[in-house]
């Protein structure tokens, strides 16, 4: 398990969460 593949996908999903709610 990558852990760098793991900041990525988080880094993803947050930005992907933030363009959500704004």
């Amino acid at each position: 398990y990558d852990r760098c593949a793991h900041i990525f996908l988080s880094a993803v999903l947050l930005a992907a969460t933030l363009s959500f709610w704004l």
